[in-house]
């Protein structure tokens, strides 16, 4: 586990978030509102299958 917490936000582009989850390693980010609730999670899978559709 990680003190700092990498997360995105709603209206990030997802070729942004793919970056984010390439250049820091990790393979899922929260998603947080403008509050920082949770409104889900996106993995490297989800966008790969975005991709392909």
């Amino acid at each position: 586990m990680t003190k700092k917490i990498i997360s995105v936000k709603a209206d990030d582009d997802v070729s942004e978030v793919a970056k984010i989850l390439y250049n820091k390693h990790v393979k899922r980010v929260p998603v947080l509102d403008e509050k920082k609730h949770l409104l889900g999670i996106v993995s490297r899978r989800d966008i790969v299958k975005m991709m392909l559709a």
